[in-house]
């Protein structure tokens, strides 16, 4: 359970985190001059709206590998303008503010994605199964030879190993089952984005 869980806060963590970054890049970007501060602040929204992880879009490979690939081609949009920027003249402390912004954004990607693929092991998962399998045999065989076994008991005890068995695996997933990860804090940084570059 506790292995399931660090994975699931490990995830959750990594959400918070990216949306910080691109929270930041977005703020810095406004402090470029123009053409350079519309591009950046809109491909960064644009990024923004690509990382958010539904179930529909997410829920099968072919599904992931397509809103990953729709992903990575906005964030390679990213670095060129970045450089145009500094090429155009536009250097010193806050450009290299900037840039430092845009490497987070880009380096939360790859933090992301490693900590989504980390499950839970199958020898784990196989001994966990195991252990639940063997405790179920020792309490029966243990209360039918002592005279006492009573089979209420012994459902109890089956229906709680499997609530438990069940709740590690939905950790495990993340984007589907019944304890999902929250996308909250990207999709409010999308809608501070939006009302921010309406302004404009």
């Amino acid at each position: 359970y506790s292995f399931a869980l660090s994975r699931a806060d490990a995830r959750k963590q990594a959400i918070i985190n990216e949306a910080n970054a691109i929270g930041t890049a977005f703020l810095r970007a406004d402090l470029a001059p123009e053409p350079s501060r519309t591009e950046l602040r809109v491909a960064l929204r644009d990024y923004a709206q690509s990382r958010v992880a539904h179930q529909a879009t997410t829920g099968t490979r072919a599904n992931l590998q397509k809103t990953l690939a729709r992903s990575l081609e906005i964030q390679s949009e990213l670095w060129p303008l970045t450089s145009r920027m500094v090429k155009g003249g536009y250097s010193g402390p806050i450009s290299a503010l900037i840039v430092q912004s845009i490497n987070e954004v880009i380096d939360m990607h790859t933090v992301r994605y490693a900590v989504s693929q980390d499950r839970l092991p199958g020898a784990v998962f196989g001994m966990m199964l195991f252990i639940a399998a063997a405790s179920l045999f020792i309490t029966g065989f243990s209360a039918s030879t002592q005279g006492r076994f009573k089979r209420w008991r012994l459902v109890f005890l089956s229906l709680v190993l499997a609530a438990v068995i069940t709740v590690i695996t939905d950790f495990d997933r993340g984007r589907s089952g019944l304890v999902r990860l929250s996308q909250q804090s990207i999709i409010d940084l999308i809608q501070d984005m939006n009302a921010e570059l309406s302004k404009k």
